[in-house]
């Protein structure tokens, strides 16, 4: 949004904006506060990233391939809740209490295909589980997948256990918009590329719902915003 028109200050300055303002939408949608934010895209170990930790949580850590698009920052209040039990291009994995937790971003050249998909989440599942933590219990994140069935399938695959999207309404209305609704999670509208799967044999799904690409505010009568992303945010909260 106005490409080249904002400083290194102020872009961060909305950033730190936009996690006050997450905390805030998410403790009145689950009438508590959040245990874990995760943001894809950002690397929260670079020095530059520092203050979010004062907006966002505490940093419980960060996994970064050296490209911003690879990387994971993970924030907390308490950040002794959780552990990070993995990571590699395209994922990171937290343990928060029992919990085992896979964030994504699937790489394009594997998303859409069924047979690498499988392959990949499988190495992330049996990586987990040999390093003493158990099978994946949910998936988060951006997929990239071609249908909305297509990660559940291909997680069910992967890992022998049975897993369904925790969003199985057809269309999307984000809490912090006011009677709004979309078909996807793209910047069109038209992909659900944004998700979250469960493994229904361990974990229930008490309330799953999105938050929208960009929170409008009005400064001096001009519509402005906050943040603005080609995705939507997801938050879960679930039971083991």
């Amino acid at each position: 949004m106005a490409k080249n028109q904002h400083g290194n200050n102020q872009f961060l300055s909305m950033i730190e904006g936009k996690a006050r303002q997450t905390h805030q939408h998410l403790y009145r949608s689950l009438g508590q506060t959040c245990d874990l934010l995760v943001y894809g895209e950002m690397d929260g170990l670079n020095q530059e990233w520092s203050s979010m930790q004062q907006h966002a949580g505490g940093l419980v850590g960060s996994s970064s391939t050296g490209k911003a698009c690879n990387s994971f920052s993970l924030h907390a209040a308490n950040t002794t809740q959780h552990q990070v039990i993995g990571s590699n291009m395209g994922w990171v994995a937290v343990r928060t209490g029992n919990v085992n937790a896979v964030f994504v971003h699937v790489p394009n050249s594997i998303a859409k295909k069924e047979n690498e998909a499988i392959a990949f989440y499988r190495s992330i599942n049996n990586q987990l589980i040999q390093s003493g933590n158990g099978p994946i219990d949910l998936v988060m994140g951006d997929t990239n997948q071609s249908s909305p069935s297509f990660t559940p399938s291909v997680l069910s695959n992967a890992t022998g256990s049975t897993f369904s999207d925790a969003h199985t309404g057809t269309s999307i209305n984000p809490s912090d918009s006011y009677q709004r609704s979309f078909s996807g999670t793209n910047s069109t509208a038209s992909k659900k590329y944004d998700m979250a799967a469960y493994n229904t044999g361990t974990i229930s799904v008490i309330k799953v719902d999105y938050l929208s690409q960009s929170t409008p505010v009005s400064v001096n009568g001009t519509s402005m915003a906050a943040a603005i992303t080609d995705h939507m945010g997801i938050f879960i909260d679930v039971t083991k």
